[in-house]
């Protein structure tokens, strides 16, 4: 994982990031996370799910494929402490999962907002895998893969250049 997170940032992850090797990362770097959890994963998920509290502190120990990720990648192997925080959404719950333990500094009420300013970016990665196809590659070296890319990017950000410019345009003829 590259680095590009100040030191006062929060790393906000979708549940596609759910891995114990991943916690131990960010705990080695002390860095803040919060990401989705995915409930079926684990059993402290899904008994904290259909519970009604609204936060927990849960320990996390690792399985035998974490252990082996962890040395893998030379992280450390303990148990992790994390907090669950209980999100309601419109008849829905999701849960979310932090090393942020400090319930004063971080209550749970502000993580649904938190949460939710990630919605842009992925609406973003959904424009970008659907319309622009930016996974779909015309080879299989890597630079081909780069120069698609690349161009896939550029052609998105020109054509929304030219909405906003066509926007713009018709609304001050508008007025």
């Amino acid at each position: 994982m590259r680095n590009c997170a100040q030191p006062n940032d929060i790393s906000i992850l979708d549940r596609g990031y759910n891995a114990f090797w991943l916690y131990a990362l960010y705990e080695v770097k002390n860095q803040p996370f919060c990401m989705r959890a995915k409930i079926n994963r684990g059993k402290q998920y899904k008994a904290f799910a259909d519970s009604v509290k609204k936060q927990a502190i849960i320990t996390l120990t690792p399985n035998k494929k974490s252990i082996e990720q962890c040395k893998e990648k030379g992280l450390p192997i303990q148990p992790l402490k994390l907090r669950l925080i209980r999100v309601e959404l419109e008849g829905d719950v999701e849960v979310l999962i932090t090393n942020l333990m400090d319930e004063q500094a971080f209550p749970a009420q502000v993580f649904k907002e938190l949460y939710h300013l990630r919605w842009g970016v992925e609406e973003n990665y959904k424009r970008l895998k659907q319309w622009v196809e930016i996974e779909n590659f015309s080879g299989k070296s890597a630079l081909s893969v780069k120069q698609d890319f690349y161009a896939k990017v550029l052609t998105s950000n020109l054509t929304a250049m030219v909405a906003n410019a066509f926007l713009l345009y018709f609304k001050l003829a508008y007025y």
